[in-house]
């Protein structure tokens, strides 16, 4: 009524039971990397009852394994961080550790959740994503971004604050498909194997160890910079460049008046673009 603004995280903890409060309070005492999750279960109910059968083939360009990041939790667990899942989910996640909190799971048929959706982030100093569409909560909070097993090569500028660990597309014979190439390969990109094995491209996730790579030097990019938009990098601001010059979507994005005043700030690791250069050309 008085026009000023409210605070979320006291708005949200109002809805909180007095057992969650305390549990919130005692995960806060750590770091925190909120995390959410590709769970191919809660796609079911996109498809007909044939369909359900064959949701890893329906949804193959989003499928991504969840044991994909189980080195990088460890190593993060090291780190002295608690690991908190959101979202919701009628599975455990396949980790078990005390600093991991499975809220998703816990909690996945309480209101609760959605006070959790702006508590957990707000305190958070990292995110890790599987592609959910979760993150946005953290977006909101301009938290960094760890990306893994990301999609749509058409679009990373539209990433903020993001470390990007990319599927990699393969032609019939086994080399690289450069990013250059597949960034406007359709105005969608189609989930279905059916498609892909149309344009005969296997599309591959990276392995447990290149995503922890990776994180390693996003981590030390977030305590030694946390600016996105400046790299101290030549070879990925090049690449970067290189990247925008040849998108189309981003081009149409700057002839739009009222475009997005927001620099571009995605990048990747240097461990991706020496292995990969092929496919970052």
């Amino acid at each position: 009524e008085d026009k000023q603004f409210i605070n979320l995280e006291t708005l949200c903890k109002e809805y909180l039971s007095n057992q969650l409060d305390t549990k919130i309070k005692k995960i806060c005492k750590k770091k925190i990397a909120v995390f959410y999750d590709y769970d191919i279960d809660n796609r079911k109910d996109r498809f007909s009852v044939d369909s359900k059968n064959k949701l890893k083939e329906n949804l193959y360009l989003r499928y991504i394994e969840n044991d994909i990041v189980q080195e990088s939790f460890e190593e993060l667990i090291k780190r002295d961080y608690n690991i908190v899942r959101l979202g919701r989910s009628n599975n455990r996640f396949p980790f078990k550790n005390e600093n991991f909190h499975d809220l998703a799971y816990e909690y996945s048929n309480s209101n609760e959740m959605e006070s959790l959706d702006f508590i957990i982030p707000y305190n958070s100093e990292l995110c890790i994503t599987l592609g959910s569409g979760g993150q946005s909560s953290a977006q909101l909070y301009g938290l960094p971004i760890f990306y893994v097993g990301y999609n749509r090569l058409d679009i990373f500028h539209l990433l903020y604050n993001t470390m990007l660990v990319p599927k990699k597309f393969y032609s019939s014979s086994g080399k690289l498909v450069p990013i250059s190439k597949l960034q406007n390969i359709n105005n969608y990109y189609p989930y279905m194997k059916s498609y892909w094995d149309s344009k005969k491209i296997k599309i591959k996730s990276p392995t447990n160890s290149e995503v922890k790579e990776s994180l390693l030097e996003f981590l030390y990019f977030l305590k030694n910079k946390t600016n996105f938009s400046n790299l101290q990098n030549p070879n990925i601001n090049k690449w970067r460049e290189f990247y925008l010059k040849s998108s189309k979507d981003f081009k149409r994005l700057q002839r739009i008046p009222y475009r997005p005043k927001i620099e571009v700030s995605f990048m990747i690791s240097n461990h991706e673009f020496k292995k990969y250069r092929d496919f970052y050309s």
